[in-house]
């Protein structure tokens, strides 16, 4: 910061002015319409939180500049293609979800039953057999001595 620090700082204050224009040019061209799209939005909280003042309430959200790049994907059309995709997405993984913590449940209980007496501290209690599978499924069980 000695060295590069003015400079930067300058670069950065510049960066946000145009991102400021940025966002104000399209508000005074789209008018309400800009609200329809929910890109606009999450441009213009980005570059809010780049403006909020760096005082000791806002100290975290000025942490979150570095969500400038996620400008990114407004920019990019195939990152926009992709984010979407994924929101689309959400919903059927929510499903893959569900499922897979019902077949933990179900291994979990059986696990009890079958080893809970001779592996108590792995499969001793519902809560214990729960987090060792989730161990063994993250493959982080190979860190912990049997």
């Amino acid at each position: 910061m000695e060295r590069y620090g003015p400079l930067l700082i300058t670069i950065d204050r510049i960066a946000i002015a145009v991102f400021v224009i940025e966002i104000l040019a399209r508000l005074i061209v789209q008018r309400a319409l800009f609200f329809r799209d929910g890109w606009n939005i999450f441009d213009m909280v980005v570059v809010g939180v780049a403006v909020a003042p760096a005082t000791a309430a806002f100290s975290v959200l000025r942490a979150l500049r570095v969500w400038h790049l996620l400008r990114l994907i407004t920019v990019v059309p195939a990152l926009q293609r992709v984010v979407g995709g994924l929101i689309r997405a959400l919903p059927g993984m929510g499903s893959i979800l569900l499922l897979i913590g019902l077949i933990f449940y179900v291994a979990a209980v059986m696990d009890v039953n079958l080893y809970g007496a001779d592996y108590p501290e792995q499969f001793g209690t519902l809560g214990r057999s729960l987090f060792t599978l989730f161990t063994v499924m993250t493959l982080e069980a190979g860190s912990t001595t049997w």
